[in-house]
């Protein structure tokens, strides 16, 4: 894993539905860096392989949880959102510890 030592979290989307966030790669079936459970599901996580580089698990990260607060927008939208958001992040100073 490239980055150790990542916290249990767990977050609430603008509905309050909480979430749990899940440091491992999602099922070879899916073919993704990343998931996000519908907000109906019983006990909703994303996921999010720790493996993937900097630039592309900030890039996930974003993705996915932003797919929890907005589940029925589409993955185009999702990942221009994640990148825009990454290249401010990294614009500003911030790194990955």
């Amino acid at each position: 894993m490239k980055y150790r030592n990542l916290p249990k979290l767990t977050f609430k989307n603008t509905k309050g539905i909480e979430y749990l966030i899940v440091w491992k790669a999602p099922a070879k079936k899916y073919r993704a860096d990343g998931l996000c459970d519908p907000p109906d599901s019983k006990s909703p996580e994303v996921w999010v392989d720790p493996s993937l580089d900097e630039k592309l698990f900030l890039d996930v990260l974003i993705e996915e949880i932003f797919h929890a607060h907005a589940f029925e927008k589409s993955e185009k939208e999702a990942r221009k959102f994640a990148a825009n958001l990454r290249r401010v992040l990294i614009k500003c100073g911030f790194r990955m510890a």
